[in-house]
């Protein structure tokens, strides 16, 4: 197994359960022992879980901005588990986002579009990716995904674990 603290690398953990379920919570337990036993260490893993709003995930997107901002290389996987939405009439002007609560009004707290995550966490351009160890990085809709889209996830794949060594 590649060792995983030889580089930068950093795993932004976000479960956004609507209230009174569990499963996100589970999937953020069970991502953080998955990259725990592929080598990361405990201070690689950043995790944030409910109660969520804008707010709160902007704050925590923008803490893990500043500590990758001096990084020369390195990995950064993002994993979310919640619900989603999207607003716009036509497939031109949809933008999809995560929904943080039952609210039907996209410009509050409790939504947040994936276009502005990405933008908080305000990554540099992709220089080069190392094919060995397969590292996340935020790709185009339609990415490099040999599996069928999966209509909530912002990259289009469905695969499960994209970008990390496999043991």
């Amino acid at each position: 197994m590649p060792d995983m603290t030889a580089h930068h690398h950093l795993a932004l953990l976000i479960a956004a359960p609507q209230p009174g379920e569990t499963a996100m919570r589970r999937d953020q337990a069970a991502m953080a022992q998955a990259l725990l036993a592929r080598g990361l260490a405990t201070d690689q893993i950043l995790s944030l879980h409910d109660p969520l709003d804008r707010p709160r995930a902007l704050a925590f997107l923008d803490a893990a901005s500043s500590r990758v901002a001096s990084w020369a290389e390195g990995a950064l996987f993002l994993h979310v588990s919640g619900h989603g939405f999207f607003a716009g009439d036509t497939v031109e002007t949809a933008r999809p986002g995560l929904l943080f609560s039952e609210s039907e009004d996209a410009s509050d707290d409790g939504h947040l579009f994936w276009d502005d995550l990405f933008a908080a966490l305000a990554l540099p351009p992709r220089r080069a990716v190392d094919p060995a160890a397969r590292s996340l990085t935020r790709q185009p809709a339609g990415g490099p995904c040999a599996r069928p889209r999966q209509r909530d996830h912002p990259t289009g794949c469905a695969r499960r674990g994209a970008g990390l060594p496999r043991p």
